[in-house]
């Protein structure tokens, strides 16, 4: 029998409060990863000098890469633990973040922000798995849905 169906649940409250917090956290750095280099777009445009569709190119390949990504996430979540995924996808997104100001080409820094997208769709198929095996049937809906608060602001703290 498939191990996830046998898994228990987590009973106490407060230990899948901390398991939503901690999703919350991972999600919400998501959209900070994925949403800075659009809030800096004009200023690399005026700093560095690059054309608008260039690095709009940028941008693009984050998008195709990311999307691409969800394929194979969803695929390999049927094979790995959901939160090795996830720290893997933190932690490289992080990582990305920072190789990208370090970036000194157009061509670089669509090459980082590509590997950025890739690294971001480890991300949210792990969480849902997450509560799906850990938290109980009938909060599963709640977490769902509040952690999609994460969305917005992550994107305004971009």
């Amino acid at each position: 029998m498939d191990r996830t169906i046998q898994q228990k649940k987590i009973g106490s409250e407060k230990m899948q409060s901390m398991l939503f917090w901690l999703c919350w956290a991972a999600y919400f750095s998501t959209y900070l990863g994925r949403l800075n280099y659009s809030a800096c777009l004009t200023e690399i445009i005026r700093v560095e000098g690059y054309e608008k569709g260039a690095a709009g190119f940028i941008g693009t390949a984050f998008f195709f890469s990311y999307g691409l990504g969800q394929l194979f996430s969803g695929i390999l979540g049927d094979k790995k633990k959901p939160y090795k995924m996830i720290f893997v996808g933190v932690l490289g997104s992080g990582i990305c973040n920072g190789v990208m100001g370090l970036s000194g080409s157009v061509w670089q820094m669509a090459v980082v922000w590509c590997v950025n997208g890739l690294f971001q769709s480890l991300i949210w198929s792990p969480i849902i798995k997450l509560f799906s095996n850990w938290i109980p049937t009938c909060s599963q809906k709640k977490f769902c849905v509040n952690i999609n608060s994460s969305v917005p602001i992550g994107t305004f703290a971009a």
